[in-house]
């Protein structure tokens, strides 16, 4: 992560998500941190995390993809 802040990189935060960003391991929607838990756990942070504390199970994030997609259908 320090090398993330060193370079001259921008890395976005939660809030400029157009999509929901789905879990690698569950497929579940990753809601963003309240207000207060914002300076405690960052977007990238989460990215770097996810695929490194659990494995990328593709057919759950197919899955929750799939349903979100058609939760947001009228």
């Amino acid at each position: 992560m320090r090398d993330l802040a060193r370079a001259p990189a921008r890395f976005p935060e939660y809030a400029a998500l157009r999509h929901t960003l789905h879990s690698p391991a569950t497929g579940a929607a990753v809601e963003a941190p309240t207000a207060a838990a914002t300076a405690a756990r960052t977007l990238a942070e989460d990215v770097v995390d996810m695929p490194l504390f659990a494995p990328v199970r593709v057919d759950r994030v197919v899955a929750g993809v799939r349903e979100a997609c058609g939760a947001a259908r009228p």
